[in-house]
């Protein structure tokens, strides 16, 4: 009996020894916190990074797009007998031009036509930039063809008359151009403002050999005055 008392007394002693030694909460290293619907995992920081547009055009193509004029003076180089007739008709000319135009793909704002009677004088204007195009004889721009854009020519065996641009103006790009011949000459806005300014005249793209005859033709007037 007294053999049984002491194994039990052993076994206690044993019991709270082996407690006292555990540590609470088990292992040593305390576990992670759980995540619940308030925490979210940290993200790493990346600034202030924004992917680039792939859609967005480059610099180069910004200076490429075309820029029309919102405005164009144009003057018509005309006969003595011819100018009261076409002075009365500057207004209706004016909107049959901006509608050729628009025809062509370029909306104006507006269009304002004046009269010549001194071929020189308006080829002077075309290049310092006080008009943006003129319609006159070939002869008057010929020796400006460097600084001035030939934008077409009769089909005469010798040119009679030119349309010439301006290159003093940004805006008169050669995009506009290109859309300003279209208006002239595949329009029939255009057609009938050419029909009412220059009779029967059919303009067509300047070619060298149409331009070298101007050139030689301009030259002979010269040297006829000089020798004069």
């Amino acid at each position: 009996m007294k053999k049984l008392h002491l194994a039990a007394l052993l076994l206690c002693i044993c019991v709270f020894l082996s407690a006292c030694m555990t540590l609470p909460g088990g292992n040593d290293t305390p576990d992670d916190p759980p995540i619940t619907n308030d925490q979210t995992p940290p993200t790493p920081d990346k600034g202030d990074e924004t992917p680039p547009n792939q859609d967005a055009p480059a610099d180069d193509d910004k200076k490429d797009e075309a820029a029309y004029p919102a405005e164009l003076m144009v003057e018509l180089v005309v006969e003595w007998e011819m100018a009261d007739t076409i002075l009365s008709l500057l207004d209706d000319l004016s909107e049959l031009l901006r509608t050729a135009v628009a025809e062509a793909g370029c909306q104006l704002d507006s269009v304002t036509l004046t009269i010549s009677t001194a071929g020189a004088y308006t080829a002077d204007s075309l290049v310092d930039g006080g008009i943006d195009v003129a319609i006159l004889p070939g002869v008057d721009i010929i020796s400006r063809e460097e600084r001035v854009a030939i934008l077409a020519l009769s089909d005469d065996e010798i040119p009679q008359s030119a349309i010439a641009v301006s290159l003093a103006d940004d805006d008169l790009t050669e995009a506009f151009r290109g859309v300003l011949f279209a208006a002239l000459t595949q329009t029939q806005s255009g057609q009938d403002f050419i029909s009412a300014v220059c009779g029967e005249a059919v303009f067509t793209a300047p070619t060298e050999e149409a331009l070298q005859a101007v050139r030689d033709y301009w030259r002979e007037l010269e040297e006829s005055e000089g020798a004069r």
